[in-house]
């Protein structure tokens, strides 16, 4: 089953333009962004194709595959060969650091899962390089970067295996490495033990703040209330201990002209905090600054300019300045860690390491450069275990996507049974692993999906199955399914009144509404049947009614998005393979239309709502005679009503290309590659 749980998601043609359309016919390129039933049939065997089938009688465990061919570019930098939390981190102009750290199961600490590693990264290459290591494995360590020095500060060490009892110590040794040389210098001990503190230059003076001293047991540990400096530019370098009006841990700081800004931690409780305080270090008193607006436990922060940069659990970045009322937020993280590291490099944040939760799924390994404002597009390819090459059917949750059935050719018109695909895959986009999860209950693609609380549904779809002749065709389906995420299994839930696919989705408190697309059937004359009826299906209920409205006109592959009660249609094809001219707005509470202005007809975009906006990407446009694949971004504005277009291109091929709401970004996936490869990107407009 998948990690952790999914939370609330032919006949040839002579012109150019109805030829583009032909490739069209099975592709359910409408999307819908994401706002008790009898057992799923069983999948059809599948030739030159193997896969566990997760349901009660399974007896194999699921396979779990980790990424270590990694491709990026742009805001996503190479991931960390080992994800770890607690560790030391710095930058350079160009390079980053990283020091010590944990990557054992968390709460469960052994000597194992300790780095003694000091990695390096320079701008440009194409991976991480160990230059040095550490006397012995740490975690809760601090690091800075002076000069052409990295200095370590304290952390703990795991005296035990990992089939022993914890024994953690901390330690109160500091030592700089020469990146030149790669050779070690020793400093002073610090006045006393600490571990899970931070650390932070004002000039050559580094503070370091917070923590604790453990002397064996995971729960052994003295919080610390002395503030300790230490001029790194001094021949004869000597500790200096002040009081803090403060008992802390798992907490950050940043040094801001002559200030030192303490943020978050948990106290000596055992309670997160989201306490600020401020140590002036011209004149040696300490002040409060405003709280921290999020999570502040295992919060990471930095300084650019005049600012203090910091972001927790939630992922969202915030911002202050010393001596204001309140903090800013500047904006959302690709993803959600803590027990990171933020560190400042090129007028730009650059977030490493961390955890998303309180979870055992792994750490997160992908690396993200953060812009303070403006768009920011991020690339990563890895190698991919799926078959499927296009028309799958996605759930995102979190920063987990889960993805089944399609089409395994690269090939537009390959409809014969044997391209249809059932296998089902979850992605962690942190952890960059795949994890082998419940087939779809029939070989389909082009399925229709909208999240729900712990799973989601697959509606309609394109395929052979359940029809078993050799000489089928394939078609538009009607049937629903269920995914059950936590229980790792599909079951039957209802079914359209006919097959259809290409049709958009929305959903409220009224129910689950089906909106536009085509049911095809080349057994019939018309084989190209346009529908325009509506079905609403209640939440308790498993049937669908049709409602007395109907569409304006028959439009399917449209891009369609939901904003509250709103739904948004635009572009898409109608009748005799021509694109659709206007565009609608659906009120799902009156069931009324209302025109709204278009951009460029488009044929199978997706529309994205994020920010308040709708990102229109994907798919082709009519240029000439002939259709064109988009590397367009336009966005609609629905305060305003008008279009614009972003002042940006899509660096990667759009064919198939599939795009969701994803923290405040767009998330684009496709796996139509030649290699067996899955590419996504993150797309921020703010």
């Amino acid at each position: 089953m998948p990690q952790g749980n999914l939370m609330k998601r032919f006949p040839s043609l002579s012109s150019p333009l109805l030829g583009y359309a032909a490739l069209l016919l099975a592709a359910c390129s409408a999307q819908t962004p994401p706002p008790a039933s009898s057992p799923a049939p069983k999948a059809a065997s599948e030739p030159e194709q193997t896969s566990v089938v997760h349901d009660e009688s399974a007896k194999s465990e699921p396979r779990v595959l980790v990424a270590d061919k990694v491709r990026t570019s742009g805001a996503l930098l190479p991931p960390l060969p080992v994800a770890v939390t607690s560790f030391g981190a710095a930058a350079a102009s160009d390079a980053l650091y990283v020091v010590g750290g944990y990557s054992g199961t968390p709460h469960a600490y052994s000597r194992e899962g300790q780095s003694k590693a000091v990695l390096e990264y320079r701008s440009g290459e194409a991976g991480w390089q160990k230059i040095a290591e550490l006397p012995e494995g740490l975690q809760g360590l601090a690091s800075v970067l002076f000069g052409r020095e990295l200095c370590s500060f304290g952390g703990s060490h795991a005296e035990n295996a990992a089939s022993e009892a914890t024994i953690m110590k901390s330690r109160a040794r500091a030592l700089c490495l020469d990146l030149d040389k790669k050779t070690w210098r020793e400093l002073p001990d610090l006045p006393a033990p600490r571990s899970s503190h931070a650390a932070a230059l004002i000039g050559s003076t580094v503070y370091v703040t917070g923590g604790w001293s453990l002397s064996g047991r995971p729960d052994s540990g003295v919080f610390t209330s002395e503030l300790a400096l230490l001029d790194l530019s001094s021949k004869t370098p000597t500790w200096k201990a002040l009081p803090a009006p403060f008992q802390r841990r798992a907490l950050a700081v940043a040094g801001v002209g002559q200030n030192l800004v303490v943020v978050g931690g948990m106290s000596e409780e055992g309670r997160p905090t989201a306490k600020t305080d401020v140590y002036d270090a011209r004149s040696g008193q300490w002040s409060s600054a405003p709280d921290f607006p999020g999570d502040a436990f295992g919060i990471a922060a930095s300084s650019l300019g005049d600012r203090v940069y910091a972001s927790g659990r939630e992922g969202i970045l915030y911002s202050y300045r010393p001596g204001d009322k309140e903090w800013i937020r500047v904006r959302t993280l690709a993803y959600g860690r803590f027990f990171h590291q933020l560190v400042p490099q090129g007028g730009e944040l650059v977030a490493l390491g961390g955890i998303g939760g309180m979870h055992t799924r792994g750490r997160t390994r992908v690396i993200e450069k953060i812009p303070l404002s403006g768009l920011s597009y991020g690339q990563l390819t890895v190698e991919s275990p799926m078959s499927a090459k296009n028309r799958q059917g996605y759930f995102v949750s979190g920063e987990e996507v889960y993805l089944f059935g399609g089409n395994r050719s690269l090939e537009q018109h390959d409809f014969e049974r044997e391209h249809f695909t059932s296998e089902g895959w979850s992605f962690d986009l942190a952890t960059l692993t795949f994890t082998e999860a419940a087939p779809f209950p029939y070989r389909r693609q082009s399925m229709q999906t909208i999240a729900t609380e712990g799973g989601g549904l697959a509606l309609g779809g394109f395929g052979h199955e359940p029809l078993t002749s050799p000489e089928s065709q394939a078609v538009s389906h009607p049937e629903v399914f269920r995914f059950y995420a936590e229980e790792g299994r599909w079951s039957e839930d209802g079914a359209f009144p006919r097959g259809r696919t290409q049709f958009g989705v929305a959903q409220n408190e009224r129910g689950l509404f089906v909106l536009g697309g085509l049911n095809y059937d080349p057994s019939r004359k018309n084989a190209f049947e346009h529908d325009r009826s509506i079905w609403r299906r209640a939440p308790s209920s498993a049937t669908f009614e049709t409602l007395e409205v109907t569409l304006p006109g028959p439009r399917r592959a449209f891009a369609g998005a939901q904003i509250a009660d709103k739904y948004y249609m635009v572009g898409g094809m109608k009748e005799n393979f021509e694109l659709a001219p206007d565009c609608q707005i659906f009120d799902l509470q009156t069931e009324t239309f209302e025109s709204m202005p278009c951009p460029a007809a488009r044929l199978s975009g997706d529309l994205i709502p994020a920010g308040g906006k709708l990102y229109l990407l994907g798919g082709s446009v009519k240029r000439g005679d002939a259709l064109t694949e988009s590397d367009e971004v336009e966005v609609f504005d629905p305060a305003k009503k008008t279009w614009s277009k972003l002042p940006f291109q899509l660096p990667l091929p759009v064919r198939h290309l599939r795009a969701f709401p994803y923290r405040d970004q767009i998330l684009l996936l496709t796996t139509h590659s030649p290699q067996s490869e899955l590419t996504m990107a993150l797309l921020s407009p703010q």
